[in-house]
């Protein structure tokens, strides 16, 4: 079963712990479980979208086990596999750790070599998890989301809430040491991308968990999205879709043209061919008939 902070919406999987029982997230916000809803509020099959009753095990329909679970949020019963809960809309698919008392795992530094434990701290309602030595900066997927999405009504300044170079000055370069990072969550090797793809900011992202940034990568990344660059991003892969489609249609255009006339010199060298089959058999006639 996963929960999710009421304060900073950090997921946190509490499997196995009874209801009324408290967790602490490492952003000290203490909360207790509450017991979840007997019924599922989503009345569709996952799989195939078929109507269910709320009591069913199995869809009548594609027979996909229809098992329930909490939404992380608001607790209402849904089915596994359902994306978002039917009742508050909150996406429920994502990963969590916690540990076996309900303290959240503390996270180490997947960019310095000794590890050292980051520092958690609250800043508005988004998580950070900060490096002591490197200053670099882990955020959970949610709160990534949380952060672009909201990108229009906070500044910089607001998210952060920390001092550090302003966006736009000189970057620091990347900390020696590892060059492709572990995940401080799942221990996986993480990806390298270009956030945005067309930022110029490379971060290292676990598609489960979230993403590290280094010291100077945070505050780059929200001046690009406050600044309109998530929206120039897509404008610049619409136009390089469109012209993906323009280009293919040429080219099928020319391959419909290549066709056609190869058709027509076939067909011409049909009918010579023919011709002088003719003529040979009316050769051949001659001589026989005489």
């Amino acid at each position: 079963m996963i929960v999710e902070c009421p304060a900073c919406e950090s997921r946190y999987d509490v499997s196995g712990r009874p209801a009324g029982t408290k967790a602490r997230c490492r952003c000290g916000q203490v909360f207790v479980l509450p017991e979840p809803s007997a019924w599922a509020s989503a009345l569709s099959c996952p799989q195939c979208g078929g109507n269910v009753h709320a009591g069913d095990s199995r869809c009548e329909f594609c027979q996909a086990a229809l098992l329930v679970k909490a939404c992380p949020r608001c607790f209402a019963r849904i089915f596994h596999g359902a994306k978002h809960c039917n009742h508050c809309g909150c996406q429920v698919e994502v990963a969590a750790t916690a540990n076996a008392d309900g303290s959240a795992k503390q996270l180490g530094c997947p960019r310095c070599e000794s590890a050292p434990t980051m520092i958690a701290r609250l800043v508005g309602d988004t998580l950070l998890d900060e490096c002591p030595e490197c200053h670099g900066t882990w955020l959970q997927v949610e709160a990534v989301d949380r952060l672009v999405s909201e990108r229009r009504q906070v500044s910089t300044q607001a998210v952060l809430g920390m001092g550090g170079p302003a966006p736009g000055s000189a970057p620091v370069p990347t900390p020696p040491g590892r060059v492709y990072l572990k995940c401080p969550e799942c221990e996986t090797i993480m990806n390298r991308t270009n956030f945005a793809q067309r930022s110029g900011i490379i971060v290292d992202t676990c598609k489960a968990h979230g993403t590290w940034f280094d010291y100077t990568e945070l505050p780059s990344v929200v001046s690009f999205v406050t600044s309109g660059g998530i929206e120039a991003a897509n404008e610049a892969a619409m136009r390089r879709a469109k012209e993906d489609v323009r280009r293919e249609r040429a080219k099928t255009r020319a391959m419909a043209q290549s066709l056609s006339s190869v058709d027509v010199s076939d067909r011409r060298t049909s009918s010579a061919a023919s011709s002088v089959l003719g003529g040979i058999l009316e050769i051949i006639g001659a001589v026989l008939s005489d």
